[in-house]
Parts: structure tokens; C-alpha cells; sequence
């Protein structure tokens, strides 16, 4: 549960009345279902969004910067065969990822850049339709587990998506591509966790998976231009940590080649923003087609002063690009946010929401 600032206004010196609205995930998300599994012997997290009608899971893949993959042998590829993945190479992966016959419906890279050091990770959602057909077949599958149909439905899901994410590994590693780790409940909260505290070191709340939440304390949407976070503290620090954060999405998209769209183009470094960064590209894919796609970026900051001076610096190098247009997000930064995290949202929904999705919360 949060607390989320519905309401804080001042006017001619007098201050407004402060609503708290108790709830549970931010405003965008929708309800979860944390499901696992395992996957080549490591575990896996399963996300179950109902209203949006997926299932969802995530990899980190090798950015040559922390060592070598630690799966890269479980992917099947020998060493030698396995390069990181640069900025060249995000052209390829998105043509390999997003035209390959996987159940995967959407994909999602997220891009993150945390100074000092400009340490840079990259994530890969894939998310899988949630629907009559996969919720029937999961039944099937799962008919082994223990307890009510409920139960043996979500375990079955989360068997068929690990399957699905086993294949994109094999995709990616065809492709040398290398996996540096799936990411299980404990790594997917602490990722989210710290889209909403991105400051230096590992992110708080992370132990324990999605038991202790992923989500900030409280949120406050009221100035336009920019969302405000409060996590708690650290610890053995004395007060919460709080962040402001700025969300533009791509307005218009460079072309390459015949036309096409340059899906990589949003992906790309910021050169002299000192700043925790994300951009979300995220793809509606199918086999033989060319995507659909979105893409957001959100960079954060301590103050709103830092926060605006980034908002210009952003612009600049962005808007000098030839066909690449960024709008900021204002007065809806706190739902363009939730773009940037890594639930492969951003587009609409995979298929209308079902009666029978409800029986998932």
C-alpha cells in the first residue's frame, strides 16, 4: 500500500486541503499478480496484468560492463560466440527479437544510465497475451499442481511463460546475444523499486521479492511538469529519500534505410547529462511484420531546479537529430512514468479486458 498526495495546492498564500488516498500499485499500473517459476534451473518472475490482458517477464542482457554473462553457457552459446550489446547492435536485436515466431505479443527494452560512472543496463520485457485460450491451456498444464483451479491456473501460467522466455533465450543467444540473468520476484522488485529511487547504490525493498513492495511511499502528481516520488530511507539513514522525475515520449521517429522507422533511435546515450536516465522502447511484435512501437524517457533528479536544467539539456542533443521529436509529458508525467517501467506497457491493451481476467487478482 502507498500513500499517494491527491491534493496540495497554495493559493494566495493559504494553503489547500491535502487528500491521502490509500492504495496499492501507482497510478497506471493496475493490479499484479507475482507468479514464479523456474528456468534453466534459476527462478523466474511471472507478472499477471489483467486489465492490460498479459503476463509479463524480464531479462538483463550483457552490456559488457559487470564481467561476463552468468548464463551465458545455459543459453547454449560457446565462448567466443558472445559479444555485448552496443548501441550498434540494438538495430539488430530489435529485427532478430521482433520478427521471431515466439508467443510473445509486445517487447519492451529498457535502457538505464545511473552516474557516477554512467553505468549502463539493459532489460528486455516480453509479454505474452492473457487470454481465454493460454488461461485454458494453462489449466492443463498446471492440472498437477496442488490446491483450487485458481492456483493450478497461475502455476501453469507461469510454466507456459517460462517456457516462451526460454525460447527468446535460445532466439537471443542464435543471435549472440548474451543473457547476463533472468530476473526473478526479489531482482523485478528491486528494479521497479529503483525506477523510483535511482540514486547510487542497490535499490531498497528488493529483499524479499514483492513481500516488502516495490513501490514508493508516496506520490505526488500536482505540478505539471514534473511527478515526485518518496521512498523510504535506507538503512540506518534518518529521513526518506524523495526524487522528481520528467517523462517525454517520441513525437516523431528518425527513418532509415527504405522508410522504416529507427527503432533504435530513443536508446541512444545522452552525452553530458549527469543524471539517472530510462528510455522505454516498447514494440507490439509478430512474425513477418514490422512493428508497431513507443517509446518513452525519463530522467530524474534531486530538486526541480536540477530536474528543469535537464529538461533543457535533454532537448537540445534530442531535437538536433534529424526526424526525432520529444514532447514532455505534462500534467500526465505520473502515467507516462509508468511506461518507463518494466511492465512493457505504453500501448494499448493486447485485447479487451475479459470477465473471466478477474478471477487473476
Amino acid at each position: 500500500m502507498i500513500t499517494r498526495r491527491a491534493r496540495s495546492t497554495r493559493r494566495a498564500g493559504v494553503a489547500d486541503r491535502s487528500d491521502s488516498v490509500r492504495e496499492g500499485p501507482p497510478p497506471g499500473v493496475g493490479r499484479l499478480r507475482w507468479l514464479r517459476t523456474e528456468v534453466l534451473g534459476q527462478p523466474l518472475a511471472v507478472l499477471a496484468h489483467p486489465e492490460r490482458g498479459i503476463l509479463t517477464t524480464a531479462l538483463e542482457l550483457d552490456t559488457g560492463e559487470d564481467g561476463p554473462p552468468a548464463d551465458a553457457r545455459a543459453a547454449d552459446t560457446r565462448a567466443g560466440d558472445v559479444r555485448p550489446v552496443d548501441d550498434a547492435r540494438l538495430r539488430d536485436l530489435l529485427a532478430r527479437v521482433g520478427g521471431a515466431a515466439t508467443p510473445f505479443v509486445r517487447l519492451q527494452l529498457l535502457v538505464t544510465d545511473r552516474p557516477p560512472g554512467r553505468v549502463r543496463r539493459l532489460r528486455l520485457v516480453a509479454a505474452m497475451p492473457l487470454d481465454r485460450r493460454i488461461r485454458a491451456e494453462a489449466l492443463t498444464v498446471g492440472v498437477g499442481s496442488e490446491g483450487p483451479p485458481g492456483e493450478r491456473t497461475g502455476h501453469g501460467l507461469a510454466l507456459l511463460a517460462g517456457r516462451a522466455t526460454l525460447d527468446l533465450a535460445r532466439h537471443l543467444a542464435e543471435a549472440g546475444i548474451p543473457i547476463r540473468a533472468f530476473l526473478d520476484a526479489e531482482a523485478l522488485a528491486a528494479l521497479i523499486r529503483s525506477r523510483y529511487d535511482p540514486g547510487p547504490g542497490p535499490a531498497a525493498g528488493g529483499a524479499g521479492g514483492p513481500v516488502g513492495g516495490p513501490w514508493p511511499t508516496d506520490i505526488d502528481a500536482t505540478d505539471h511538469r514534473h511527478l515526485r516520488t518518496v521512498t523510504p530511507a535506507a538503512s540506518g539513514a534518518a529521513r526518506s529519500v524523495g526524487w522528481y522525475h520528467a517523462t517525454a515520449w517520441l513525437k516523431a521517429w528518425p527513418r532509415v534505410g527504405a522508410g522504416a522507422i529507427d527503432l533504435a533511435a530513443p536508446l541512444g546515450p545522452l552525452p553530458g547529462l549527469l543524471l539517472p536516465r530510462t528510455a522505454a522502447l516498447v514494440l507490439a511484435v509478430g512474425p513477418g511484420e514490422e512493428p508497431a512501437a513507443a517509446a518513452y524517457l525519463t530522467v530524474s533528479a534531486r530538486t526541480p531546479a536540477e530536474l528543469q536544467l535537464a529538461r533543457v539539456q535533454l532537448r537540445r542533443p534530442r531535437d538536433a537529430e534529424p526526424g526525432l521529436h520529444l514532447e514532455w509529458t505534462d500534467r500526465e508525467h505520473h502515467l507516462a512514468f509508468v511506461h518507463t517501467l518494466p511492465l512493457a506497457t505504453g500501448l494499448a491493451p493486447v485485447h479487451p479486458a475479459e470477465p473471466a481476467a478477474a478471477g487473476m487478482s
